[in-house]
């Protein structure tokens, strides 16, 4: 018996009072296609987001090669791939690009020649140095194909992954996969609403209406449980004998014209109609039987739903989902294994960063172009003023304005990064692969250090040939500043990212406007006594006021203070932890309210 590579008991996904999947079981063998059919709101997305561990189920086991999926996610991503029409790839980076970074997210060995090989068998290495953005929907799909087989994957989950395909390059993907399970024995999960194709590659049907499974059985099996043929008859002369029949014996029937009728009924009673028909003096001149399909079945469930078929559930499979797994749970390995793979995922994200970097203006201007508008105006208005009133306050402003983009670009490197994949709908094409958002977080904190350096030693420049000021005027402990700046502009980044994941991304604008909100309250510019004291006290609970406060010390006097300094990176500590915390519960509350799975609609 081949082993079962997935293995679904009793899955569930409710949403207050509506069952959206109704404790379903199925297993899925090795080398085995298996159809997961029904109409649309039948819960067969849901229940490839649950595979996915996209969407969290309300109940039930999900098991792949004999291993929980939740607490052994990460390498069960190794070893399985998923492929959808509705799914994309980063729209700003190369076809080359995605799939390296992707080969490197499965941690694929000699992944340049995997590359190699899988763009030749797709047709695609022509297009390896185009954007993504500019490929045609049979080129993208060609593409998604590629990317799901880099890991040499166990265990495929096709999502329609040929919906508004061209019938060529249709059945060249068909091909594809019908070779990969006979020459790789990869096992196969298959939705789609062209039942002739899941006829063509399927060696099984599970069937699911309202969120439950109604028939399990083999392709030609579930058409023969619908019952109903059709029999189209060509006659001869007079059709009143024809429908004095049809009518006395109750048959349902269709004139197509004076000399041909369409008679649905079961396939049993072909016989008899015909013997009947000759009885009655019909001379039938030809005979024309269609028996059902799995279209036939699919417009009778989405209409009669479960009564539309013979009888309820025949499993033809010899995997049984809820008898447990096959396989010995030695999870030891497996835990090691995914903590030595975690910085290398880190790095490949950093890198993916600097991909979308590399073809975008947009987060240039956002690095260089925009923050030195801003110490222009800025800076100028403060020393103009300065000069009237004959003091020197300008050059304070001119620091803060360098400070503030240290913090600031960390923030935008987790926001607007994440903000990025979700407009391009690659979002979940990443968190369907190994990666935690932990790695992906971290990731983009260290390429916003490249920002955060990139952008301080810009504005240092034009603040030193513009406006006369130095930023190293504060001395020794600028790093100290910088560092302690940092941290809090993550810390606000994951806490934005907590918020976008909670509230969707119509308030996108909280990934470019939230961190602006504290710039009038923390003495970016101006001592925070000039501030109400209502004000001035909230101000004294966020770090950058001890660190701005510090900074503007160490400018006038010299030295730095030390106790704010201390409490500024006590308090970092604790915003850290506690921004961290509120991103991962966010993160498991759009899991568990399906809102991870439909930030991309």
């Amino acid at each position: 018996m081949a082993a079962p590579v997935l293995e679904v008991s009793g899955l569930t996904k409710q949403y207050g009072d509506f069952v959206a999947v109704n404790h379903i079981s199925f297993g899925v063998k090795e080398g085995e296609i298996v159809g997961l059919l029904g109409p649309n709101g039948a819960g067969k997305t849901t229940t490839i987001q649950m595979l996915l561990g996209l969407t969290k189920p309300s109940n039930g086991i999900v098991r792949f090669f004999g291993h929980d999926l939740e607490s052994h996610h990460e390498e069960i991503m190794e070893r399985i791939n998923y492929v959808s029409a509705y799914s994309e790839m980063q729209s700003r980076v190369t076809v080359k690009e995605s799939l390296e970074v992707f080969a490197g997210l499965y941690a694929v060995t000699n992944s340049k020649k995997k590359i190699d090989d899988v763009v030749e068998l797709l047709g695609i290495s022509h297009k390896m140095n185009s954007l993504y953005w500019y490929l045609s929907s049979g080129e993208k799909a060609r593409v998604n194909m590629a990317k799901a087989l880099l890991n040499n994957p166990e265990l495929i989950l096709m999502d329609e992954p040929t919906a508004s395909l061209d019938p060529e390059i249709v059945n060249t993907i068909l091909n594809l996969i019908a070779n990969m399970r006979k020459t790789e024995r990869i096992a196969i999960l298959y939705t789609s609403h062209n039942m002739s194709e899941v006829s063509r590659l399927c060696d099984r049907v599970i069937f699911l209406h309202h969120g439950a499974i109604i028939a399990t059985d083999t392709p030609l099996g579930l058409s023969r449980r619908v019952g109903v043929a059709t029999l189209r008859l060509t006659f001869d002369k007079d059709l009143r004998p024809v429908t004095k029949y049809l009518l006395t014996e109750k048959y349902e029937y269709t004139m197509v014209n004076p000399h041909m009728v369409l008679v649905s009924l079961d396939e049993k009673e072909i016989p008899k109609v015909l013997f009947g028909l000759k009885n009655a003096g019909v001379w039938i001149t030809d005979i024309e039987i269609e028996k059902p399909d799995l279209e036939d079945v699919f417009l009778a469930v989405a209409k009669g739903g479960a009564a539309a078929l013979d009888n309820n559930i025949v499993d033809v499979s010899d995997v049984d989902a809820t008898q447990g797994s096959v396989f010995l749970n030695t999870s030891d390995g497996i835990e090691k294994r995914s903590l030595r793979m975690r910085w290398h995922r880190v790095k490949i994200i950093v890198f993916y960063a600097w991909h979308h970097l590399s073809h975008s203006v947009e987060t240039w201007m956002d690095i260089f172009w925009f923050p030195m508008i801003q110490a222009f105006v800025f800076g100028g208005v403060a020393v103009f003023f300065s000069r009237i009133s004959g003091g020197s306050s300008g050059i304070f402003v001119v620091m803060g304005i360098i400070l503030w983009y240290a913090m600031e670009a960390g923030t935008y490197s987790i926001t607007v990064g994440t903000l990025w994949e979700v407009w391009a709908h690659s979002f979940s094409s990443l968190f369907v692969s190994p990666l935690t958002i932990e790695e992906f977080v971290v990731g983009h904190m260290l390429f916003g250090l490249f920002k955060q350096v990139s952008t301080v030693a810009i504005l240092s420049i034009v603040g030193y040939l513009t406006f006369h000021f130095s930023i190293f005027s504060v001395g020794m402990t600028l790093p100290v500043h910088l560092l302690l700046l940092i941290i809090f502009g993550n810390a606000v980044g994951m806490f934005t990212l907590g918020m976008i994941l909670r509230l969707g991304t119509r308030l996108q604008s909280l990934a470019w406007g939230f961190i602006y909100i504290i710039q009038p309250i923390v003495g970016v510019f101006y001592p925070v006594s000039v501030l109400p004291s209502v004000v001035q006290k909230i101000a004294y609970a966020l770090p950058p006021t001890y660190i701005f406060e510090s900074a503007r010390a160490a400018v006038l006097t010299g030295s730095p203070i030390w106790n704010n300094l201390e409490i500024a990176g006590v308090l970092n500590i604790a915003y850290f932890v506690l921004s961290y915390l509120f991103m991962k519960d966010m993160w498991e509350w759009a899991r568990r309210t399906g809102a991870l799975a439909r930030m991309e609609e």
